[in-house]
């Protein structure tokens, strides 16, 4: 395989991952009418047309997405071959951006982390408090935690563990305003709306329901969503293993619908051209760790 060709390959597996030619070309640091070329010189070697262009966007064809496919393959296979004699020689380094929700600043995770760069010391960890798996795709984060579930071509998908949400309240808010008994009824009550968990105001509760639910306090960090809870503000829609010790402390209640706490998967992201490199050393770690009771040290 010439290096030409590899290069073409590499090229149009960056348009097809990043959608367009002028953000793969930027991710390649080539010019935008090289990587055109490039492809139409892998168009002819191939003898099949691989992408749809016009002049608003770029997809694949039905021979591009198998191309696709196996394209990916040979980089990723390339890299892990480069990476299996690279680690002959030295120990991994570099730096790796992690992106995790709010509820993972803690002591806990911390400790699993110092682990990790116990066994990798010339490796350099930045946590960024990000749980949106697009920050994978535009760069701002090489892995990100999240429980968000999307299906994404261009992402690996891997499950960490699994909580389960329902909805608290404080025993003052419920002698105050009692306790709703069904879905119907939270209309008519204070919800708190945690706005990194909760997209468009809407609460998932048992068998996948989506209901959109409306209240007077929402925050972006949810400590401030626990703390309005336990002063009795609203309902919160929250992880039985967040605050465990305050439901069984009696400062919150369980408000139990009719329909069952909803399981909640916690998943890693990361680019299939990480797979082999310090983000799947990380990713690993992380797996194997015990993460499952992470929620339960929020404040400690």
């Amino acid at each position: 395989m010439s290096l030409d060709f590899l290069s073409c390959i590499q090229g149009f597996v960056a348009v097809a991952e990043y959608n367009g030619f002028s953000q793969a070309a930027r991710h390649l640091h080539r010019s935008t009418p090289m990587l055109s070329n490039q492809i139409k010189r892998l168009e002819a070697l191939v003898g099949k047309k691989l992408l749809h262009r016009t002049t608003r966007y770029v997809s694949l064809t039905e021979a591009g997405q198998i191309y696709l496919i196996r394209a990916q393959k040979i980089l990723i296979d390339i890299n892990d071959a480069k990476n299996e004699i690279w680690h002959l020689e030295q120990q991994p380094h570099g730096m790796l951006t992690i992106g995790v929700p709010g509820t993972f600043n803690n002591l806990f995770f911390i400790k699993h982390l110092k682990k990790f760069l116990d066994q990798y010391p010339k490796i350099e960890l930045k946590i960024i408090e990000e749980n949106s798996p697009l920050a994978v795709l535009n760069g701002d984060a090489d892995l990100v935690i999240s429980e968000t579930n999307v299906l994404e071509k261009q992402m690996i998908k891997e499950h960490l563990f699994t909580i389960h949400r329902s909805i608290y309240a404080a025993p003052k808010y419920i002698k105050k305003y009692g306790a709703p008994k069904t879905i119907a009824d939270l209309k008519n009550y204070n919800c708190l709306i945690a706005n990194r968990v909760s997209l468009n105001n809407e609460w998932i509760l048992g068998n996948n329901k989506k209901v959109t639910v409306r209240g007077n306090f929402s925050s972006t960090a949810g400590v401030n969503i626990f703390y309005a809870g336990l002063e009795g503000l609203g309902l919160m829609w929250s992880s039985d293993i967040a605050i465990k010790d305050e439901i069984n402390s009696g400062k919150l209640i369980e408000i139990k619908l009719k329909d069952k706490p909803t399981a909640i998967n916690i998943y890693l992201y990361y680019r299939p051209a990480h797979r082999g490199s310090n983000v799947q050393l990380i990713a690993s770690h992380l797996k194997q760790a015990d993460l499952s009771n992470l929620l339960k040290h929020r404040n400690k």
